[in-house]
């Protein structure tokens, strides 16, 4: 049987100054059919870099709790993970779908 593979989509923003962050997840699978989407807040991030990093381990991480297929890349530029990100920023909470 062939395995199906699932895509993780991240963004987010951050406030160096403040050092919060917030991320959007989109994981989907390759029939671009949504199965999973999570808004967090992150603090203490030191930079961009780092966030997008605690981001895409997130995602990978979520993937790994929910599902069993392998997952095919995680993607830094997706307009769905973005408007996640900022939902948490106006929110200031966590959620998944």
């Amino acid at each position: 049987m062939k395995a199906l593979w699932l895509k993780i989509n991240v963004d987010g923003s951050i406030s160096e100054a403040s050092g919060e962050a917030e991320i959007g997840i989109v994981i989907r699978d390759l029939l671009v059919s949504v199965k999973l989407t999570t808004w967090q807040t992150l603090f203490d991030v030191s930079n961009a870099e780092e966030m997008e990093a605690l981001a895409c381990k997130e995602g990978i991480g979520l993937a790994a709790e929910w599902f069993q297929e392998p997952v095919m890349e995680p993607d830094c530029t997706n307009s769905v993970a973005d408007d996640l990100a900022q939902m948490a920023k106006c929110l200031n909470h966590s959620a998944v779908w």
